[in-house]
């Protein structure tokens, strides 16, 4: 008999007004899928502070984004 394994993936759609999740990784444990998304939205607010550091009136960083798992 096959044991069977329930995997988690940690998906990320970047701009939820025009397009759909894509999956980031898969992980044997929530956890994993859970650090993953998390790494994933740091360096998302790492880049938009340096894309948009410079003008007056920058959006939320997080605005278009979904994360989830």
């Amino acid at each position: 008999m096959k044991r069977k394994e329930i995997l988690f993936s940690a998906l990320h759609n970047p701009m939820i007004e025009e397009s759909d999740a894509h999956t980031m990784s898969v992980h044997r444990s929530r956890e994993g899928a859970e650090k993953a998304i998390i790494k994933s939205m740091r360096y998302e607010k790492r880049r938009h502070k340096t894309l948009y550091e410079n003008i007056e009136a920058p959006c939320e960083w997080d605005r278009f984004h979904w994360w989830g798992n």
